[in-house]
């Protein structure tokens, strides 16, 4: 999963997913990405994912095992995440997880 540093060194998680079924969601996406790839960003494809604690936040919040990767990643980097997806926010507030922009 990956993480990003800007270049002044600060580190989130970036979550790009939506619920299904919303208006322009595969639109906003690649509006978002587009955007992403235009910054100054590193991104980190870490495969040190604990897969116990994943299932077990999946399982907790009723997320994907897509979504709960990305709140999983900032656990066990100690970086906040930023989504807009409510569940996600949701679950990342009770996991007393920084959320950026929310």
């Amino acid at each position: 999963m990956p993480w990003s540093r800007a270049s002044g060194g600060s580190r989130f998680a970036i979550c790009l997913s939506s619920t299904s079924g919303e208006a322009g969601s595969t639109r906003a996406r690649v509006t978002a990405l587009a955007i992403l790839r235009r910054l100054p960003i590193e991104f980190d494809f870490d495969q040190g994912i604990d897969e116990e604690a994943l299932l077990g936040i999946a399982r907790r919040y009723r997320l994907s095992v897509y979504d709960a990767a990305y709140l999983e990643l900032a656990q066990r980097e100690r970086i906040a995440l930023a989504t807009l997806d409510s569940a996600l926010a949701k679950a990342a507030r009770a996991e007393n997880v920084q959320l950026i922009g929310v």
